[in-house]
């Protein structure tokens, strides 16, 4: 067999050839490279765009609920209710024109559609979407009218409760909250300060500590006075009858009843001293409301029935644990209506069976109430209307 020799030149182009591959592997790994780079790059831009409009549309959401609680705060009117959607039915109205977005700001692919989605009570729920580029956010909120009631018991100063009452809906104190026997509390139980329980209670709705101070109504006392006196004015002391009553109008100095009427009220009935029961009168509010300036207390049996609002206000003036009380019930009477001593003690012996709520500056219970809150609250316009107070807030979708 004849060897064949490589020359030096066909070495060096088959180094050139090998180079020239090499070459162009490292070229096609460079494109190869930079598209998917550029891929990348678009990929992340598209997301971070997607990222920006998800923030928009929230705050286009939170835009829209401020523009509306703003809006009704400063006395304008609900609006008809809003169909409550998912977000997945909301971008489906808007793309069908069946919802129409308020650009914020004008002229932009940005917006909100905000409204109330019910009330129950003096509770407001609201509903707000935020839109951007087709993103949408949404954001639920519920709000208590500041006038309204959410509590079965709201104080600014202490509350103490012994025996074995049974309270259903929350209870909320400014300052403290002191439990003693046995109670049955449906509902949560909070403080600015601390709750502390002596004995066993049972408590469905959890123990709040530290708790945000609660706004309590505004009563005001000028203007039932001048609802009375519109009704006349009576210098009446003492009622014997055992008979049908009427008492309307403004009532000067002290009022007893000492006996077992049957009482109407006619609009609100004003007694600038304080106002006793000493018997077993059965008294009927209607849309009607009874105060007075001082002390209100019940000695005796009976019933007083109002209707979703207030039922009794004392404007007197007494601390904690001090004699006379604000309102004291010492009796086992039926009572339909809210008790409210905005500057007084309220104290309750025995077993009164309350629907509605009660509203002080301090609270005492001994025995075995039942007091259970009227869902049906509506305040009056006795309480000023001061706006809403976020119950809470929830970013749904």
């Amino acid at each position: 067999m004849e060897a064949r020799w490589i020359t030096p030149r066909g070495i060096g182009d088959r180094r050139r050839g090998i180079s020239l591959v090499i070459a162009q592997a490292l070229c096609l790994a460079l494109v190869l490279l930079v598209a998917a780079t550029q891929i990348q790059v678009i990929a992340q831009l598209k997301l971070s765009r997607t990222e920006r409009d998800y923030e928009h549309a929230l705050q286009a959401a939170e835009a829209g609920a401020n523009w509306y609680l703003n809006r009704i705060s400063n006395g304008a009117a609900l609006g008809s209710p809003i169909t409550n959607r998912s977000v997945q039915a909301f971008r489906q109205a808007v793309k069908d024109r069946t919802v129409a977005v308020t650009r914020y700001p004008a002229g932009s692919e940005q917006g909100y559609y905000v409204g109330y989605t019910g009330v129950t009570g003096s509770v407001l729920s609201v509903t707000s979407y935020g839109w951007s580029h087709g993103v949408v956010r949404k954001v639920t909120m519920r709000f208590n009218q500041q006038g309204g009631l959410t509590y079965a018991i709201l104080t600014g100063g202490p509350i103490v409760v012994s025996g074995q009452p049974t309270i259903t809906s929350d209870i909320h104190s400014n300052t403290s909250a002191t439990f003693y026997g046995n109670p049955t509390i449906n509902g949560k139980v909070s403080s600015t300060g601390t709750v502390t329980y002596n004995g066993h209670p049972t408590v469905t709705g959890g123990t709040v500590n530290g708790a945000p101070s609660v706004t309590r109504p505004f009563i005001d006392g000028a203007a039932l006075r001048s609802q009375a006196l519109a009704n006349g004015s009576s210098n009446t002391s003492t009622i014997t009858s055992n008979g049908p009553v009427t008492l309307k109008g403004l009532y000067t100095g002290n009022l007893s009843i000492n006996a077992n009427p049957q009482i109407t009220i006619v609009g609100t009935v004003y007694v600038t001293g304080s106002l006793v029961f000493n018997g077993n009168a059965t008294t009927t509010l209607g849309n009607g409301l009874i105060v007075a300036g001082n002390v209100i207390q019940f000695n005796g049996n009976g019933a007083l029935l109002g209707g979703d609002g207030l039922a009794l206000v004392s404007l007197g003036t007494s601390a904690y644990n001090t004699y006379p009380p604000a309102v004291q019930f010492n009796s086992n009477m039926r009572i339909k209506g809210v008790i409210y001593a905005p500057n007084g003690y309220v104290q309750v012996n025995g077993q009164i069976n309350l629907t509605g709520s009660i509203v002080a500056d301090s609270l005492q219970i001994n025995g075995n109430p039942t007091i259970t809150r009227n869902a049906n609250y509506t305040a009056p316009s006795a309480i000023a209307d001061d706006g809403y107070d976020l119950l809470d807030w929830r970013d749904i979708e």
